[in-house]
């Protein structure tokens, strides 16, 4: 599982959210029922194995985080990182510039670098089209010849980030066995294209982070059933279509830092496997009442939401190993509320107001 890490540069942080997420894309984590009778989850396997790399050192915790569990940024270490390149070779991966690719006819995972004195496009794939499984192109910047990657009907990954792209062509409808598309940092992105997501039956995770001119996503995201992860951080979105509340595998939903956002499908609830929900520095007001019904709810970040108060029926409020600094006043309101959990919030300076009247606590 290390070998996939092949492109990422000697020293670069790297996610723990990310890593699991490419493992899965790959088909190395395979959910069990080993516990209790209970089927565990891809990415609490994912979680498993990471720690065991962090507790063996082979992964350098970029972190000051004694609990592993909590480590979420790490990086390589230099021995790690030459073996992972090694054994890379020997598992069909390379990196190569532009030019020298010549023939993807043993090629599976190709890292792609663009030299900065030569015309960026993308190689064509010719007779091996299906052969590659994955391929990563990161600050992709004014790239032609994109379409050359929509031969590759058995693409996996797809990692194009900092492309110039303003439309994700309709052609993407090929790319039916995707899994990982992160598009991040795409800033001159303004157009999903319905079509374009509607095929996308196997895609798992989609980011869209950064994509500062992306301003709505198409009705056709909820055929997207397989969908688990959506992070749409940093971006000019403002509502989410009705459509999102029919990915019913979705675990984690990221709007953060979405200034213009204005709120969520009323039916949100209908998200019941939804543990994850950041909200945080959005210019959402209210929550819809259904927000009670994410039963699996694990982590919600409110930071600057100023109305939770709303939320009547809500028992349980976790908003541990979050950087919230406050909470806000309309927390009083949460009359029935019975827990509140506040482990590892180290930015949370005080309690607000009227708190004290929880009568539930």
């Amino acid at each position: 599982m290390l070998f996939l890490l092949f492109f990422i540069p000697n020293g670069r942080v790297i996610d723990r959210e990310e890593i699991i997420q490419l493992w899965m894309a790959e088909g190395f984590l395979v959910p069990s029922s080993r516990q209790r009778g209970r089927e565990v989850l891809m990415e609490d396997i994912g979680n498993e194995y990471f720690n065991e790399l962090l507790s063996d050192s082979l992964f350098r915790s970029a972190e000051n985080k004694a609990d592993l569990a909590n480590i979420q940024k790490c990086k390589l270490n230099d021995l790690v990182h030459y073996v992972a390149r090694t054994v890379a070779g020997n598992a069909g991966c390379s990196t190569l510039r532009v030019n020298e690719v010549v023939s993807f006819s043993e090629i599976r995972r190709l890292h792609l670098v663009f030299d900065e004195d030569m015309p960026r496009r993308f190689p064509e794939v010719g007779i091996y089209k299906d052969r590659l499984r994955s391929l990563v192109a990161l600050e992709v910047g004014d790239c032609d010849k994109i379409q050359n990657v929509f031969p590759n009907r058995n693409l996996r990954v797809l990692y194009s980030s900092g492309s110039t792209i303003q439309k994700v062509p309709a052609l993407f409808s090929k790319l039916r066995h995707l899994r990982y598309l992160n598009l991040s940092g795409c800033s001159n992105l303004d157009v999903l294209d319905d079509q374009s997501v509607k095929n996308l039956y196997n895609l798992q995770t989609l980011v869209l982070n950064r994509c500062t001119t992306l301003s709505e996503l198409p009705e056709g995201i909820g055929s997207m059933r397989s969908s688990r992860h959506l992070d749409i951080s940093y971006t000019g979105i403002k509502v989410l279509p009705m459509s999102v509340t029919s990915l019913q595998n979705l675990r984690t939903l990221d709007v953060s830092n979405c200034t213009t956002f204005e709120g969520l499908p009323e039916n949100v609830g209908a998200l019941k496997d939804l543990r994850s929900l950041n909200l945080s520095h959005t210019g959402i007001k209210i929550l819809p009442t259904s927000v009670t019904s994410l039963q699996n709810l694990r982590a919600l970040n409110v930071s600057n939401c100023t109305n939770i108060g709303s939320l009547k029926d809500l028992r349980s409020l976790d908003i541990s190993h979050t950087k919230v600094s406050r909470l806000p006043d309309s927390i009083s309101g949460l009359e029935r509320l019975m827990t509140l959990r506040l482990h590892s919030c180290p930015n949370l300076e005080d309690l607000p107001k009227g708190i004290e009247a929880l009568k539930c606590i």
